[in-house]
């Protein structure tokens, strides 16, 4: 990483908690325009408070799926471990971390498989409808019912894909 993107990055880890403990200690209330602040790893524990303490190899995914959004220019971000390790759940964590962090994000979610990405467009659906995620990202909501895929009848809601409720968010 790059002197410049470190510094952005501080920058950003800095601004973070800022708001973090502004929140703490309710001197602003959080409302429908403000965006997430959760670091990836703090929204982990948070809609997964089993997982906490995090093995060290989740640690490391939440510690580089912060540093791939706080980071200046987009890049690829690959995890290669051995099957059980939580790729994917992390995978679908962060899809939806994202929109709690912008409601507005676009998103494509690709496999091996149509099945198992229609699976998985499925769990992110399922955790973004939970009571703590609505906490969590109050901007970020999905229509409570599964939807046709027609606009005109509100944000759309399918077994392969959603949208954002009025917002420009959406997920393929």
């Amino acid at each position: 990483v790059s002197a410049s993107a470190k510094k952005y990055m501080t920058a950003q880890a800095h601004a973070r908690s800022r708001v973090l403990a502004a929140l703490a200690s309710s001197k602003i209330e959080v409302d429908d325009k403000r965006v997430c602040a959760l670091t990836f790893e703090q929204f982990v524990k948070r809609v997964r408070p089993k997982w906490n303490p995090l093995p060290w190899f989740h640690q490391k995914m939440c510690d580089e799926i912060q540093a791939w959004w706080d980071a200046p220019r987009p890049y690829n971000l690959i995890f290669v471990m051995p099957p059980g390790h939580g790729k994917s759940y992390f995978a679908k964590l962060a899809v939806a971390w994202i929109y709690a962090m912008n409601p507005d994000e676009q998103a494509a979610y690709t496999s091996y498989g149509q099945d198992l990405a229609s699976d998985h467009c499925g769990e992110i659906q399922e955790l973004m409808l939970s009571e703590t995620y609505e906490k969590i990202a109050p901007s970020a909501r999905l229509n409570k019912r599964r939807a046709v895929s027609d606009e005109k009848r509100g944000a759309r809601r399918t077994k392969d894909r959603f949208d954002v409720v009025r917002r420009r968010g959406k997920f393929r």
